[in-house]
């Protein structure tokens, strides 16, 4: 029951907590979700780039690890 009273009632949601913060914190709040934001999309991008250049490492690898297979092939033959 105390539980459900910070939390707003049984709905869970508390309609007045954004304005609390607000009142509290000010604009730190919104300036801490944009810098989150920022810092979220760059991670983003970077995962993407590392992601891409791990592929590409991997074509490289099994390309060069065939030519390498059909090079020993034909010295075996």
């Amino acid at each position: 029951m105390a539980s459900q009273a910070r939390e707003g009632g049984p709905g869970g949601d508390a309609p007045g907590v954004d304005k609390i913060r607000d009142l509290l914190f000010g604009n730190q709040m919104q300036d801490y979700d944009r810098r989150f934001s920022k810092l979220e999309e760059r991670f983003l991008q970077r995962f993407k780039d590392v992601e891409s250049e791990t592929k590409r490492n991997l074509e490289t690898y099994e390309s060069n690890a065939k030519k390498q297979v059909d090079s020993l092939a034909t010295q075996l033959r």
